[in-house]
């Protein structure tokens, strides 16, 4: 059984989603979907969304208790440091990247991209890359340049499928893509967000490994999973008992390379 919620063209409904720093995948995340068979972690079905429709797996529970301890230790950090500190390096930040990032071919900035307006915006940007397949876009730089970043249409879904100007008549294709498993072609975009504990330094990391791929210098031949969209590099064969054993010499369990999503 599925819980099914109506809602009405129009209304303010968009997603009630608390991100990694409160809420760590632990229940809180919420975003408006259409039906689909698989639900996630969180709770949210993951398919491309209807604006007349949210529907959420039966497991949805936007109240869970289990991201409460996280988001009050969460609460007081922030407090510590200081809203006014924070907004002002993030904004430094946001800038820098702006300026690095403008100098790149091909690579599309969705929202504004002026250095000097900082102050109208949040330390999120949103880009694509011409040629490059957003899942592919977001491997790379996992893999080769060790940043993490989010891809996709994020918990925005109607919103995304506007501004890629994705037909009503595609979305229908692509949600149905997603009920029979597969993730191959899907619209998206890749997301650099910007957290409390960042540097410029890394935001030149970043900078730099994204010249690099726009020039075609890749170092991994990466395949894409159908059924979860994601692109790992052929090969790739990670030491898992070296990072995540919990007790010396007991081999810790192999993960699958379909990685978890959270609320997307």
């Amino acid at each position: 059984m599925q819980l099914t919620r109506k809602i009405r063209v129009g209304a303010a409904l968009v997603a009630a989603s608390a991100l990694v720093m409160l809420s760590g995948c632990t229940g809180t995340s919420q975003s408006s979907t259409a039906p689909a068979p698989e639900s996630s972690n969180s709770g949210a079905l993951l398919t491309i969304p209807r604006e007349d429709t949210g529907t959420f797996s039966r497991n949805f529970n936007p109240f869970s208790t289990q991201s409460l301890p996280m988001t009050t230790q969460a609460i007081l950090s922030l407090q510590a440091v200081g809203m006014d500190a924070l907004a002002r390096h993030e904004a430094e930040l946001t800038a820098h990247a702006l300026r690095g990032l403008a100098g790149i071919e091909g690579l599309e900035i969705y929202g504004s991209g002026d250095p000097e307006k900082v102050d109208e915006r949040v330390g999120v940007i949103p880009i694509n890359l011409a040629g490059v397949d957003h899942y592919k876009l977001a491997a790379i730089l996992s893999f080769e340049g060790g940043i993490a970043v989010r891809n996709g249409c994020f918990c925005a879904h109607p919103y995304i499928l506007r501004l890629l100007q994705v037909s009503s008549e595609d979305a229908v294709r692509n949600r149905q893509n997603i009920i029979d498993g597969t993730r191959v072609g899907l619209p998206g975009l890749v997301r650099i967000s910007f957290g409390c504990y960042n540097t410029l330094e890394e935001v030149d990391h970043a900078v730099a490994v994204l010249a690099r791929i726009a020039a075609g210098d890749v170092t991994g031949d990466y395949e894409q999973d159908p059924a979860s969209g994601s692109y790992w590099p052929r090969g790739y064969e990670p030491d898992y008992q070296r990072y995540f054993a919990l007790q010396p010499g007991v081999p810790a369990r192999p993960r699958e390379h379909r990685m978890p999503r959270c609320g997307v």
